[in-house]
């Protein structure tokens, strides 16, 4: 969407409706004050929609093979939707580009599709616990790790250790094995947080 000042397909901060909005109506509401407005929420909120209306397909009475073909021929039409949406408007995750929200949503309606066909219909049922032990608790670790630095906690448990290129990859992993020690931790006591 054009932007008053840049012409159509500007995609520098400053030619992008998301800075725009901030600068201009966050302003005009209450000069001085930093607002964190963001209007990319709306790609997050279709993420969610087609989030649930893959659940509701997966919950509703069709045969299993007709749920995988509805799940599968939808994340393939929505990662090739992306495709072309990108032609004239990039994949964009700060921006939340229509592009970006349709290549997520088809990639992971995908990825539920397979998910739901191993668990599901194929009955393995072992391996998803590490799942299960974030899933139970998927507020608390979202806001956990928001009160608690793992990011640092990673850094100092790893110490010096010298992983040249793969550094970032050691702290990511170190960081989600805590993380995922946290859950199991609350799940293992039986805390569940819920809203």
């Amino acid at each position: 969407m054009p932007v008053p000042g840049y012409g159509y397909g500007d995609f520098t901060e400053e030619g992008n409706l998301l800075v725009y909005t901030r600068k201009i109506i966050a302003e005009t509401v209450s000069p001085g004050v930093q607002y964190i407005l963001n209007i990319s929420i709306a790609g997050s909120v279709s993420n969610v929609l087609f989030g649930a209306l893959a659940g509701n397909l997966v919950k509703s009475k069709i045969k299993e093979v007709n749920k995988l073909r509805w799940l599968v021929f939808g994340g393939i039409l929505l990662a090739a939707l992306a495709w072309l949406v990108h032609l004239d408007f990039p994949v964009n995750k700060k921006l939340g580009s229509s592009s970006f929200v349709f290549l997520t949503s088809g990639l992971g309606m995908l990825l539920f599709a397979l998910f739901y066909w191993l668990i599901d219909v194929k009955g393995f049922k072992k391996w998803p616990f590490v799942f299960v032990v974030v899933g139970a608790n998927s507020i608390a670790i979202y806001v956990a790790h928001y009160l608690v630095s793992f990011n640092r906690l990673a850094k100092s448990i790893l110490g010096g250790i010298d992983f040249g290129t793969a550094h970032f990859l050691a702290v990511a992993v170190t960081m989600a094995i805590l993380q995922w020690l946290f859950c199991y931790y609350l799940y293992k006591n039986k805390i569940f947080f819920k809203i």
